[in-house]
């Protein structure tokens, strides 16, 4: 039997969700108003008929707004960097055999070509790195850092795989960028409640009655986002302790 453990992120976030259901509900009933902006706010139930069918219909589309297309892209990232052995040779980089030597040899070499083309692509005026209006934060290499990160990664991880035998098949590499996305699935479920939490929180005008502006709303979102993900990993590690 195994002892008492704290509460699933998940289970947590539905909890606060429901609590800002009933919320939402007191404060309309009461006709509670909260100042924004020069302007009173007037806060909205979720448990009305506008309400409900804003749930409704937002349901699936709240999800879309969760960065879990970035969170699949890091668990691909380390899935691939584990099981191609990669990893582990770095940990060994004293104690490795002449195939293994050969095989990082390999992956340097595939990383520094992926490097040069990374740098050609900056340099040639195709706007990578600084985008349209010269600013890092909406160029491509800004906005898409974590697929650079997840190719970068990517790129020596199946080589090193392919010259040292571990990837012997195309299942195999599909198979190592896959093997941490089933066991985190977790994450992406905690994804879901707190989007819903956010977006709720924003119809309910209850993050402006609490001054909380677009500038704590992100923080807020980053955080409700990826703090689950040590804690799944790490109750994965103690279920699975070889993952």
């Amino acid at each position: 039997m195994n002892k008492r453990q704290f509460p699933h992120p998940a289970a947590i976030y539905l909890l606060l969700l429901l609590l800002v259901v009933i919320a939402s509900w007191i404060g309309s009933v009461l006709e509670m108003r909260g100042q924004a902006s020069y302007s009173l706010l007037t806060i909205r139930s979720v448990i009305s008929e506008s309400g409900l069918r804003w749930m409704v219909l937002n349901a699936s589309v709240t999800l879309s707004h969760a960065p879990i297309g970035n969170a699949i892209m890091l668990l691909m990232t380390v899935g691939v960097l584990k099981s191609s052995g990669l990893w582990g040779a770095f940990h060994r980089l004293g104690h490795l055999s002449p195939r293994e030597r050969t095989s990082l040899v390999v992956a340097a070499v595939s990383l520094m070509l992926l490097v040069l083309l990374f740098v050609f692509g900056a340099v040639s005026g195709s706007r990578l790195a600084t985008g349209v209006a010269s600013g890092i934060a909406g160029s491509p290499v800004g906005r898409g850092l974590v697929f650079l990160v997840m190719i970068t990664a990517a790129v020596p991880s199946v080589a090193y795989g392919l010259a040292g035998g571990v990837f012997q098949t195309t299942h195999d590499c599909v198979e190592a960028f896959a093997c941490m996305i089933r066991p985190m699935a977790h994450l992406f479920i905690c994804m879901l409640v707190a989007s819903q939490l956010l977006e709720t929180l924003s119809f309910t005008r209850l993050d402006q009655v609490l001054g909380l502006g677009p500038s704590l709303m992100r923080v807020l979102a980053f955080v409700l986002y990826w703090l689950p993900l040590p804690i799944i990993m790490r109750r994965n590690q103690k279920t699975q302790p070889n993952i």
